[in-house]
Parts: structure tokens; sequence; C-alpha cells
């Protein structure tokens, strides 16, 4: 008897103690960081709030606007690069890849460093190609806020972030 009553108490701590792992694991899953939270940005809220202002508030906000203009308004995306960035993009403005692109989607967003002058965050896009695909990417900007236009402007692609996919995931 004693030993079938050993035998029910350690069945019965493996049973809670599966069952308590699972609750963490379940949790953890159930909930996401705050900066893994996906931001809507369809075309005609953020476009219409950026155009009323003129001026890009949060270093999203001019990643967002970057890929609104991009594929229909190079000139107008190039101007929300910083000024080295966007000598180089200059160069590539008759890039006929963007010619490619019917539109990007930026669905994600996290935030790895932020102040009044830097930030480094992470994107995920979604691009919509004039051929149907949709591949998507997620890379890591590096920002810079420009005193003198009161605006946050992309300066760099960290090295080495870019992953490309034939899908998409915010993870």
């Amino acid at each position: 008897m004693k030993e079938n009553q050993q035998k029910i108490d350690w069945q019965d701590q493996v049973i809670i103690g599966s069952v308590i792992a699972g609750a963490f694991i379940i949790a953890a899953i159930l909930i996401k960081p705050q900066s893994y939270i996906p931001r809507s940005h369809n075309n005609t809220t953020s476009s219409s709030a950026l155009n009323r202002t003129g001026n890009t508030s949060a270093p999203e906000d001019t990643i967002v606007r970057y890929y609104q203009l991009a594929p229909s308004n190079r000139q107008e995306a190039i101007k929300l690069l910083s000024d080295s960035w966007r000598r180089r993009a200059a160069q590539r403005v008759n890039d006929n890849w963007w010619d490619s692109i019917r539109r990007v989607d930026v669905y994600a967003f996290q935030t790895f460093a932020k102040n009044n002058s830097k930030a480094k965050i992470k994107v995920w896009l979604k691009y919509h190609m004039k051929n149907g695909q949709t591949p998507c990417e997620s890379l890591i900007f590096n920002l810079i806020f420009d005193q003198k236009k009161s605006t946050w402007l992309i300066d760099s692609v960290e090295p080495n972030s870019v992953i490309q996919n034939p899908y998409c995931d915010a993870r």
C-alpha cells in the first residue's frame, strides 16, 4: 500500500510540474513584448496625418513615410534621408528596382534604442510587387533627429541586419 501511495505521489508531482511548465510556455507565447506589437499604418491614415503636419514626429513615422513615398515619388522619399545617405541614394534615384514595387507595408517595429537625437529601430516590411509577389524583409535602421527641420531622418541600415523572407513574420 505504501509503495502504491509513493507511486501516485510521484505521478502527481510530474503532472503538476508539467501543468506549471505548460502554463509558463503558453504565457510566454501569448504575451508579446510591447516593442513587437505591430503598429497599424494603412496608407490613408498615415499619409494624411503626416501630410497635414509636414513633419515626422516619431522615428517610426519617418520610416513609414519613406516606404509610402519610395515606390512612386523617390525624390520626396530621399528628403527623409540624412545628408550622407541622401548623396548615396541620389545616385540610385533611377534604380529600376523601385519601379517593380506597387507598395510597401511596414507591419511591425522593435525599438532597440531611442533618445532625443538618435534611434535604432528594427522594421518588418512586406513588399507588394507589381508581378503579384509579396516578399518580406526585416532590417535595423539608425535614425537621427534633425533639429533644423524638426524631423527624424533615416541615417543608415545596420550592417548585416537585412533578412529577406518569402513570407512575413514579426518575430
